[in-house]
């Protein structure tokens, strides 16, 4: 019996985060990067770790145990590095790491375009090990990284971009999930309209998270990123006229839209929140769309996610200057975590602890109905209150009772335990379940609960107040 209670306590631990995860993530191997000219072998090793750290950013990947150099693999094949198929090197990958089988690896190499001695370029090929087939590849400059920072940023908006090689193609009666067919945009740096301490750093910070919420809807995004006051002086005109941004486009060249935009406070106070206005330029007539939103000072990055993909998500309908129609206004509030990840796990955590509070009940009643407890109790009188503490140990019958008070004391442990884990599990579950179906959190009605539990006893009396 012992056995059976501990392989329910173990299944009660692996029944929570089981029940939470959502889907099955897909395991992303990534060989470290090889670096065609030994010059560029410290940057290889930079960007494999930036690469590797940037799959846990992408929605359903999951970072493979895969450490090899993609040199080994290469010479694994055939000998000769350069002349390794792509399907070779991902079968020495998945012999090295058989979770790469049911996944996808990442192929990286560095090159130096044309033998120059500075354009330096990542080329990026996307390999699936299940299908056999390469669904795409991508190459991108990495000579100008200057940062940490700015790598692991990038880094993140690569594997974005190959991940969107992946994607199902959207189910039409659920609205596009991308826009289609994607679109080569360009976005300049967010203007910074306040002086107040921070605010260009926060301008900076939202455009790069602006660029993410881009690529994430399917947008082609160019590498380079101008400033709005650089592109002025080169295109000699200033935004945010829609004439003028066309001018700037044909100054980058193969762009076919642009955005940029402007942060500054609401009032004259560095505390004050931000107010924040996004432009999208269209030049088929030149058009300016604007969108604008409010965020608070000195705000957390899950906010501002939000509020950029609130204000990508709008831009396309955007206002235009001369007509009736308002100006959409974005507000950095979150959907919120889906609390019926949580509701359900909870809600079976506390009937699995109901099943466990049942089976105590009967295991410490079967042990006070024993023939030899009745016996062992009964020799020692009635007026003895409790006889499992004051009986000394001598016969075979003392021995044996103690042995069924041990077993007994064990039971209460057990029912003590899984009472307070499925009541608060029970608590947990039914408030989740309330917030969920509600939709937000009650303001004109209250629940309070109030769990009372004793040595024979368990009790959950519920109050709600509408």
């Amino acid at each position: 019996m012992e056995n059976i209670v501990r392989s329910l306590f173990v299944g009660l631990v692996l029944f929570v985060p089981m029940a939470v995860k959502a889907q099955e993530a897909r395991p992303v191997g990534i060989p470290s990067v090889w670096a065609h000219d030994a010059n560029d072998d410290a940057l290889a090793i930079e960007l494999t770790s930036a690469l590797r750290l940037a799959v846990g950013n992408i929605s359903g990947w999951t970072i493979s145990n895969l450490d090899s150099p993609l040199a080994e693999l290469m010479r694994a094949c055939d000998g000769e590095v350069e002349s390794a198929s792509e399907s070779c090197i991902v079968r020495m990958a998945s012999a090295r790491d058989p979770m790469v089988a049911h996944g996808l690896v990442i192929l990286a190499a560095l090159m130096r375009e044309g033998g120059s001695a500075t354009n330096i370029t990542l080329h990026l090929t996307l390999e699936d090990a299940v299908t056999g087939q390469s669904p795409g590849s991508i190459r991108v400059p990495v000579e100008r990284i200057v940062s940490p920072v700015e790598r692991n940023r990038l880094a993140t908006e690569w594997l974005g971009r190959l991940a969107l090689l992946t994607a199902p193609a959207p189910d039409a009666r659920e609205g596009p999930a991308l826009i289609s067919p994607p679109q080569h945009i360009a976005v300049l740096g967010f203007e910074a309209l306040s002086v107040f301490e921070g605010d260009d750093t926060f301008a900076r910070e939202f455009t790069l998270t602006v660029r993410q919420a881009l690529i994430e809807r399917g947008y082609v995004v160019d590498e380079r990123m101008p400033g709005q006051g650089q592109m002025a002086i080169v295109t000699n005109c200033e935004m945010p006229d829609a004439t003028c941004a066309s001018r700037m486009a044909e100054t980058l060249d193969g762009v076919g839209f642009l955005v940029g935009g402007e942060v500054t406070h609401v009032a004259e106070d560095p505390a004050s929140d931000l107010s924040i206005t996004l432009n999208y330029y269209t030049f088929d007539p030149p058009v300016r769309r604007r969108v604008s939103g409010t965020i608070v000072s000195h705000p957390n990055q899950t906010d501002m996610v939000v509020l950029a993909r609130q204000m990508v998500e709008g831009m396309t309908n955007g206002y235009v200057e001369g007509t009736s129609a308002p100006m959409p206004v974005a507000a950095a509030t979150s959907d919120g975590f889906n609390l019926g990840y949580v509701t359900w796990p909870l809600l079976g955590l506390a009937v699995a602890s109901l099943a466990m509070e049942v089976v105590s009940w009967l295991m410490i009643d079967g042990i006070q109905n024993d023939a030899d407890y009745i016996a062992f109790r009964s020799s020692y009188g009635s007026g003895t209150g409790d006889v499992c503490g004051q009986a000394p140990t001598g016969s075979a019958l003392d021995t044996r009772g103690h042995s069924l008070c041990s077993n007994a004391s064990n039971w209460e442990s057990v029912e003590l335990a899984f009472g307070i884990i499925g009541g608060a599990a029970l608590i947990g579950g039914l408030t989740t379940l309330i917030l969920d179906l509600t939709g937000d959190e009650p303001r004109d009605s209250s629940v309070s609960f109030r769990p009372q539990l004793g040595p024979t006893t368990a009790r959950l009396d519920v109050s709600i107040a509408f």
